[in-house]
């Protein structure tokens, strides 16, 4: 006999294109953690690149060129965005109803 109901652990391996899901909106916040590791490693990368070129000055502060300023200073307000979308995202999470 061949069983047509799809079981309950495919439904949940098959999540696309149901946007309403549980599991779509993980895969979102997952995502976006995923964006602001990213960033946090260019920020690291900026950071380590300009501290083997340019040293550091006296108060401890990695010294760098402008145009490497902004863009660390822009990941960082992305970082910001990025968290408070997350933060966002995960409040539109419905919990599991105890049954």
């Amino acid at each position: 006999m061949l069983n047509l109901k799809q079981s309950n652990y495919s439904n949940h391996l098959r999540f696309e294109d149901r946007p309403k899901s549980k599991e779509f909106q993980l895969d979102k916040c997952i995502k976006v953690l995923g964006m602001i590791a990213r960033l946090k490693d260019r920020n690291q990368t900026i950071e380590d690149c300009c501290e083997n070129f340019y040293g550091k000055s006296e108060n401890g502060r990695i010294k760098a060129p402008e145009t490497e300023a902004i863009k660390h200073s822009t990941n960082i307000a992305t970082i910001k965005r990025l968290k408070s979308y997350y933060n966002y995202c995960l409040s539109n999470l419905k919990q599991f109803q105890s049954t």
